[in-house]
């Protein structure tokens, strides 16, 4: 039994001086929580936003039967709501200054322009209806 538990453990602490060998040879920066909350108010805000409504999609059935109008103010909500949250998590935990424009602004525009962008990339050019045909 004792036999079964060795390897692992060998081949657990094998990755763990490889992950630290490579960490000092590649002099790779550990991630903070507060440059994870930083990147949440900028660049990671689709990707959130993704990781959320794919959990939504999953495991909400009803997700599924709204308009796609619905959906897209979702992902709007969704859009503002994550960079916001991380900019609070931040100025409670003293990460960031509780300041209006240097903190709440910027995280405010990020999310409005990445739902804009998540907007152009995922809106699908629609035929026209006969209405506008006539």
């Amino acid at each position: 039994m004792i036999q079964l538990l060795i390897f692992p453990a060998f081949l657990l602490a094998l990755l763990g001086l490889w992950v630290a060998a490579a960490v000092s040879i590649l002099q790779v920066q550990v991630i903070t929580l507060a440059a994870v909350l930083l990147a949440l108010q900028g660049p990671w805000i689709n990707a959130a936003v993704g990781v959320v409504l794919s959990f939504v999609a999953e495991y909400i059935p009803a997700f599924c039967l709204l308009s796609p109008k619905a959906k897209r103010l979702i992902t709007g909500l969704l859009c503002l709501l994550i960079p916001l949250l991380a900019c609070l998590i931040a100025v409670l935990m003293g990460y960031q200054p509780n300041v209006l424009e240097a903190t709440w602004w910027p995280a405010f525009v990020a999310g409005a322009i990445a739902f804009g962008s998540a907007t152009l990339a995922h809106t699908r050019l629609l035929p026209p209806t006969q209405d506008q045909l006539s």
